[in-house]
């Protein structure tokens, strides 16, 4: 990732929490990260995080959740469960920052290990008058949080107190998602910047005989040359006839040479990411 010139600190993303919480009022809200996806055998695909996770936390780990608890006092509002430092995994991972790094680099009140989940859930979201989550897309942390609903429900009777209902946490995120600050307004521009080039270099480069996947490469190495992420997407290049499929590199993964002597016509449509923002451009040299 490129270093900004204005990078969003660890005070931007705690002002980001309290604009969270506010909006949560007596709720509590329970955030998972991204988990890794195999790819084959025992490979992985390259760990990108769940948006919503990062926009309020800005930890570029699997398998790690968030609680924003606004109904808890101050210093245990908002609490991280990590993956633990482990050196015989880190060998094959790199370095995690474990429950120490979760509280001394990221802010959180308090830091438990993943595997802690289910042990603590329940006392964290007692009180809470509702539990935000998105159901359907984290079966592994869905089950616990069901279940201490469930516990809260059937013991309602007796404390006179349980959480009124799950509601989804994304409308209210994501609108403060669509309000940028300075800093990622500088991080977006660039972006752009670092796109365009690349679709230039592209429009330069291009010629008959060449495949469509060497026209990819030219685009994805300035993408990362630049210090960008990478392609947020399958980059999509098609040369002649294929111009007209909308999503070419699901197909036949851009092998096509480009034909036409004269006139050879390139259709690309690609979006880099950088920092947790995508920027999608496409053309046609």
């Amino acid at each position: 990732m490129v270093h900004s010139s204005l990078p969003i600190d660890a005070q931007g993303y705690a002002e980001r929490r309290q604009r969270f919480m506010a909006h949560l009022g007596g709720a509590a809200a329970v955030i998972p990260a991204a988990t890794l996806v195999t790819h084959h055998a025992d490979c992985e695909w390259p760990f990108r995080q769940n948006s919503d996770f990062w926009y309020l936390t800005g930890f570029d780990e699997p398998d790690a959740v968030a609680l924003f608890l606004p109904h808890r006092p101050e210093g245990e509002r908002y609490v991280l469960f990590v993956n633990p430092r482990e050196p015989g995994a880190e060998v094959w991972t790199g370095r995690r920052w474990g429950t120490e790094g979760a509280v001394d680099q990221f802010g959180a009140d308090v830091a438990h290990p993943r595997s802690e989940l289910a042990t603590h859930l329940r006392g964290y979201l007692k009180d809470a008058e509702g539990i935000a989550f998105r159901t359907g897309h984290h079966p592994a942390v869905e089950s616990v949080v069901l279940e201490v609903w469930a516990e809260q429900l059937d013991r309602a009777s007796r404390r006179g107190a349980a959480a009124l209902g799950l509601v989804a946490p994304c409308p209210v995120l994501h609108e403060l998602r669509l309000r940028k600050d300075p800093a990622e307004l500088d991080r977006m521009r660039e972006a752009c910047r670092i796109s365009a080039e690349a679709h230039e270099l592209a429009r330069a480069a291009v010629k008959p005989g060449m495949s469509e996947r060497q026209v990819q490469a030219l685009i994805e190495f300035h993408f990362l040359d630049q210090g960008a992420r990478g392609p947020a997407y399958g980059s999509i290049v098609a040369g002649g006839d294929n111009a007209c499929v909308l999503h070419r590199h699901l197909h036949r993964c851009n092998r096509q040479g480009i034909k036409h002597r004269r006139f050879p016509f390139l259709r690309t449509d690609n979006a880099i990411e950088r920092s947790g923002h995508i920027l999608n451009q496409n053309s046609s040299p």
